[in-house]
């Protein structure tokens, strides 16, 4: 499975950790609940983002590139103002547009599979 802290600095997680501790101060919920809530949004965002983009037919990435790496047959690509464009498969002639996901930085890692 999927590392699930690759999400850890997202603004959603961010977000739902400050509003879990704030709870926390003002014991209205344990840290052991914050945890797993915590834990559980981890794998949903793991699951639904990883199957956003298999059930996806192509991805159409868009940024100003800042540096390229090659190491190891690892291939590493950073992108600031990165835009994400998922379209799902073609039907007949024409491609069923997705939302643009846009992501001020992005770090991509390409490799051998």
């Amino acid at each position: 499975m999927a590392d699930n802290s690759v999400y850890d600095k997202c603004t959603l997680l961010t977000a739902l950790t400050d509003a879990l501790d704030d709870l926390i101060l003002e014991q209205k919920i344990e840290p052991q609940l914050a945890n797993i809530v915590v834990s559980k949004m981890r794998k949903v965002m793991v699951h639904k983002f990883g199957a956003l983009v298999r059930n996806s037919g192509t991805v159409e990435i868009t940024g100003q590139l800042l540096s390229y790496n090659h190491y190891d047959h690892i291939w590493i690509f950073r992108l600031r103002d990165a835009k994400l464009v998922l379209a799902t498969a073609p039907e007949g002639r024409a491609m069923i547009p997705r939302p643009t996901i846009d992501a001020g930085k992005l770090n991509i890692a390409c490799g051998p599979s």
